[in-house]
């Protein structure tokens, strides 16, 4: 589902509902700034899967484990 489709989505539960006028617009409105928000993190969020990725592949999560339980 895209943002178009859940907006559309949402449009047609308010609606349904008969909620106000202003309250469909509104919560369609906060719905496009959240998809378009979320698609401004996506480049960060693959970018934290590779790194996670990484971690897991070099033992580097294991060594951090190690070393914090020893600091306590």
């Amino acid at each position: 589902m895209n943002a178009d489709q859940a907006v559309a989505r949402l449009a047609e539960v308010t609606r349904r509902k008969h909620l106000a006028l202003n309250t469909e617009q509104s919560y369609c409105g906060w719905l496009r700034r959240y998809c378009r928000h979320v698609a401004t993190l996506l480049p960060t969020c693959q970018a934290n899967k590779s790194w996670n990725a990484f971690s897991r592949a070099s033992g580097y999560n294991e060594y951090q484990r190690q070393h914090t339980e020893s600091s306590l």
